[in-house]
């Protein structure tokens, strides 16, 4: 991180800001702290979970937000937004990469697989971009949030914005690591402009309305341009919804947002592919559902995966090679990438599905 805000003209050694502000307001969660040593001008960084007291108390909607799921606001979410912004952004102002697929170092793939052809090549051939519809007051502070970040409040762009209610990108889904270099460095750029001479580093770390998920500043900063007529080759698709309509009996029950809701098993929301499976599985367990019903549940369900490209999967859902496998092989995922050591007893089972 430290390079790559150097080759931006934002060296490290010169954010005083932040080590000052973190001293003042949180010293607990101080993201850089300078080592005492022979090179006191090196930073590290600490983690924490959990929003700091006085920006739970400064930010008035901080409750709603927290209740998407604690990776809106997590305090460590900081640091990771500034690690993939920076290299997105790098990657396309120093490269030329147009596309930046991030992933975990525990990543690993239960079957063959081609970055070209499948991560690249199948964002090029139809981008999605996974939404929900948020009830109020969630999407008026996510929006009321960001809008200041960009420098956009009150303007004529925000008030559209605002007026079209696009479902909002919460942040949080199976396929949201793959960036577009020129959306990022475009956003970073307007991040510039609107609080110079502040670097996104020092406006994104210490950022007065509190911490906020990297996907979900991106992808809005998307859903904003797009209600401007910019970035519309990325279609929105509202999985949730269309989940629920295709299938009543087994989600009609559920809550409006049922993919935000949480249980014992889970500390975040998102659209994930496991937990689609965990709670079909559920319901057909308490509904008695019968062999052929199921049966053609599945199959509708794998239609909707490999039609918006669900393809990819996460690790830390309940058991998640169970549900993964009961997709398989006709579903066309082929890779978890984050959170994967908890795939470690039944990794060779999933495989085994896979090339059945």
């Amino acid at each position: 991180l430290e390079s790559l805000m150097r080759r931006r003209g934002e060296p490290v050694e010169q954010e005083v800001r932040i080590h000052q502000w973190y001293k003042k307001n949180d010293p607990e969660h101080n993201f850089f702290r300078p080592l005492v040593g022979p090179e006191p001008a090196r930073w590290t960084a600490t983690f924490r979970q959990t929003t700091p007291k006085h920006l739970r108390r400064s930010n008035q909607c901080s409750f709603a937000l927290r209740q998407l799921g604690g990776n809106v606001q997590a305090i460590h979410r900081r640091y990771q937004a500034l690690k993939k912004w920076y290299g997105a952004e790098g990657a396309y102002l120093d490269y030329g990469c147009e596309l930046v697929e991030i992933m975990d170092s525990e990543s690993l793939a239960f079957r063959n697989f081609s970055f070209q052809r499948d991560v690249f090549g199948r964002y090029a051939r139809q981008p999605w971009l996974y939404v929900l519809d948020y009830q109020q007051p969630a999407a008026d502070c996510i929006v009321s949030n960001l809008e200041p970040l960009w420098g956009v409040q009150g303007s004529p762009a925000a008030r559209l914005w605002r007026e079209l209610k696009l479902p909002t990108q919460q942040g949080w889904a199976d396929d949201t690591w793959l960036f577009e270099g020129r959306i990022v460095a475009e956003m970073m750029a307007q991040m510039r402009r609107a609080h110079s001479p502040r670097s996104v580093a020092d406006l994104h770390l210490t950022w007065e309305l509190g911490p906020q998920n990297e996907n979900l500043v991106y992808y809005n900063w998307v859903r904003f341009n797009q209600a401007q007529g910019n970035y519309t080759h990325i279609k929105a698709v509202n999985i949730d919804t269309y989940i629920k309509m295709l299938h009543p009996k087994l989600f009609a029950n559920l809550t409006d947002n049922w993919l935000l809701s949480f249980d014992p098993y889970r500390n975040y929301c998102g659209v994930t592919v496991a937990r689609v499976m965990a709670t079909a599985l559920e319901a057909r367990h308490n509904l008695n559902l019968p062999q052929k019903e199921w049966l053609y549940v599945r199959r509708n369900l794998i239609e909707i995966f490999n039609k918006f490209d669900l393809v990819y999967a996460r690790g830390n859902e309940p058991r998640p090679w169970q549900h993964i496998r009961v997709l398989l092989p006709e579903w066309h995922g082929f890779y978890c990438h984050s959170n994967c050591y908890q795939w470690q007893s039944g990794y060779k089972e999933v495989v085994a599905a896979a090339a059945a």
